[in-house]
């Protein structure tokens, strides 16, 4: 518990000004955002020009229509986890999850039918 005795009261006072400033800067900062990942998924969407990682996306199942540099990530990280890397694994797990952080507990899968699937993982990946 904090001593309330000794917090001490903010003496600057926001204006209408500083709320205006607060959201110009907010707008740009969401327009730059917007930008870098229309920029990055425009470069996620194009196909794959290294001919011999076409090959092995082709070898493992892919059609030419999905040679994309997106699922070429895809695939160079689940051929890490493969190796036996932990991050990749726990990468590959969390995407599978829709998990956005590893220490982020609010969305935990409490379903008996999804750990059981994770599992399976876990034996598929040693």
């Amino acid at each position: 518990m904090a001593n309330v005795q000794n917090l001490k009261p903010s003496e600057y006072k926001f204006t209408q000004e500083d709320a205006k400033k607060g959201q110009v800067a907010s707008a740009k900062k969401r327009a730059e955002r917007k930008k870098f990942n229309e920029l990055f998924n425009h470069y996620l969407d194009k196909q794959i020009t290294d001919e011999q990682l076409r090959e092995q996306l082709k070898q493992f199942g892919f059609e030419d229509k999905e040679l994309t540099n997106k699922n070429a990530m895809v695939f160079a990280q689940f051929k890490e986890a493969l190796k036996g890397s932990t991050q990749a694994f726990v990468a590959v797990r969390d995407t599978m999850r829709r998990k956005t952080s590893r220490t982020n507990t609010k969305y935990k899968s409490t379903n008996y039918s999804y750990r059981k699937t994770e599992k399976r993982w876990l034996i598929l990946m040693i």
